[in-house]
């Protein structure tokens, strides 16, 4: 089971007066940043993957001043999508109405399970805010380029997790265009651009050995409170 999360990021209604060319051929590979480590169990794990294009790959612009799409050429847009009514087939886009960015994660490893990340899980599966996420970046990542993407943060439900080692394999990201069929009134979608690590038990999972948090005693707790009341005391007197 995979679940994505998917967001507009921007948008246009743009009629067709032409058959669109094919769409751009971006390709890449996204892998995890940093695969291993250990963290505490009350501690939050950042899930980073770094996307690289190859060097036959198209450039990937986000520059979202150029255009309603984010600069992204209309151009490129594939001519054809999946209806999202019957008879759910392949068909023309006869307009396109925005763009938007997803990212996914596979609900089969132990960072998610059991309920697939969810409250009965070790771990809550958050999207991470600004600027590092999946587009929030602007400019141009060229052929033979990386970048990193803060993907998911993985946050101790209930703020600590059992101590053990985590795993996670497949987590992907990418660009959907979104439009409509004026023949079946219905709205169309196709990929733009789409990146999984497609990772497997024992290959390039992303692991992390979680180790227990070792509490303050109170005693040192109640020691710090001193020292604290003290340098008031004396701040006042002064």
């Amino acid at each position: 089971m995979v679940r994505h999360t998917r967001s507009v990021i921007f948008g246009a209604v743009l009629l067709l007066v032409a058959s669109a060319t094919a769409n751009a051929a971006i390709i890449g590979t996204l892998t995890f940043r940093d695969p291993t480590g250990t963290v505490n169990s009350n501690e939050a794990i950042d899930v980073w993957v770094t996307l690289t294009l190859d060097s036959a790959s198209d450039p990937l612009v986000y520059d979202n001043t150029i255009d309603s799409f984010g600069g992204i050429n209309p151009a490129t847009f594939p001519a054809t999508g999946r209806l999202q009514v019957p008879p759910w087939s392949t068909v023309a886009f006869d307009s396109y109405n925005y763009v938007g960015e997803w990212i996914s994660r596979s609900c089969n490893d132990s960072f998610a399970a059991p309920g697939c990340g969810g409250p009965t899980s070790a771990y809550q599966w958050d999207v991470p805010p600004p600027p590092n996420g999946w587009f929030d970046w602007s400019g141009t990542l060229n052929p033979g380029q990386s970048i990193d993407i803060l993907l998911y943060q993985l946050s101790p439900i209930g703020g600590n997790a059992p101590a053990g080692t985590y795993q996670a394999f497949n987590v992907g990201l990418g660009l959907t265009v979104y439009g409509y069929n004026d023949t079946y009134e219905g709205n169309v979608e196709a990929e733009l651009v789409s990146f999984e690590t497609g990772c497997s038990p024992g290959g390039c999972s992303f692991t992390r050995t979680v180790v227990a948090a070792v509490p303050v005693p109170g005693a040192l707790w109640l020691l710090g409170s001193g020292v604290a009341a003290l340098g008031l005391i004396r701040r006042r007197a002064a």
